[in-house]
């Protein structure tokens, strides 16, 4: 199994109580502050290939520096940095006692899922959890899901919009599920999987059927 987290924090969380009895061979923790990587390692001990990476997701073309922004008293709390996010104006909007001039700025290299995945060769994700305080959408819509399998995507259900979002994934062929986990403001994106392979002459193609007699075409690159 192969687990990505963007947005790990501190770690025992749900992914955790999810992953647990599971075979995990590769787990990558996606948390921009490295204040956190001893409680991630520690939470992840007993899992042989666990890395964490304090660098910023989002959409882009090209690996570059980017800034997450933060409220000195959110780093206070005993889930520091919980309210972090690519948007200045986030914290402010979630506690309304919080003033502008505490937010703080961290500059970090900055990457996109699909260079991620690249940089560890991997073209099959089991699971993506990601909590990015408003930033799931756009980060989950521009995988490359021509050419990267996940099975399972939890997001946050907040501060985006989830209606349009919901059937974005739908249109990839996911199935679901709402507001599941502790909280119930996570949604559960599930891959409804391939049934029929096709493959011509020239290029391979996957035909992804889904329950409803939908489907939609998977490149598969010709590796000769």
């Amino acid at each position: 199994m192969n687990v990505i987290q963007i947005g790990a924090n501190k770690g025992y969380d749900d992914l955790t109580y999810l992953l647990q009895g599971k075979d995990v061979n590769m787990f990558i923790a996606i948390e921009p502050f490295y204040e956190h990587n001893a409680s991630l390692t520690e939470c992840y001990k007993h899992i042989q290939k666990f890395f964490v990476e304090n660098v910023i997701i989002d959409d882009v073309s090209q690996p570059c520096m980017k800034s997450i922004y933060y409220h000195e008293e959110d780093a206070k709390h005993s889930n520091s940095f919980e309210l972090a996010s690519l948007r200045r104006e986030h914290s402010l909007n979630i506690r309304s006692y919080y003033t502008e001039d505490k937010i703080q700025e961290r500059t970090l290299k900055c990457m996109s899922v699909n260079h991620l995945l690249k940089q560890n060769n991997i073209s099959h994700l089991d699971i993506l959890f990601i909590d990015t305080e408003g930033y799931d959408d756009k980060i989950i819509r521009g995988i490359d899901f021509d050419n990267i399998v996940i099975d399972s995507i939890y997001y946050e259900n907040l501060h985006i919009d989830s209606r349009s979002f919901r059937a974005f994934l739908e249109n990839k062929n996911y199935i679901i599920e709402q507001n599941v986990l502790n909280g119930g403001w996570s949604d559960l994106a599930r891959f409804r999987g391939v049934s029929k392979c096709y493959i011509s002459r020239t290029r391979h193609y996957l035909l992804i059927f889904g329950e409803d007699s939908t489907y939609f075409i998977l490149k598969i690159k010709n590796t000769g």
